[in-house]
């Protein structure tokens, strides 16, 4: 069973997840930086957009503003 969570950032709050391969990332609203361990391209996210994790190691998300996003 896959589990979803929602969750407000404040501006520049910072969320790790480890051994997220395969967890999406959904910008419910607001901006976020997602950076992987062992990956050379950062991703930015607007309202709207999402992202799959694809590392095997650290991913680090941080808000860009106030933030509300769904981690899959």
């Amino acid at each position: 069973m896959s589990t979803c969570r929602e969750m407000t950032l404040r501006d520049g709050e910072i969320l790790s997840l480890s051994h997220a391969r395969g967890r999406e990332i959904t910008v419910l609203a607001g901006r976020l930086w997602i950076t992987e361990e062992a990956s050379n391209d950062d991703v930015w996210l607007e309202a709207g957009q999402h992202a799959n994790l694809s590392g095997d190691g650290l991913a680090v998300i941080e808000s860009v503003g106030a933030s509300c996003v769904e981690i899959h």
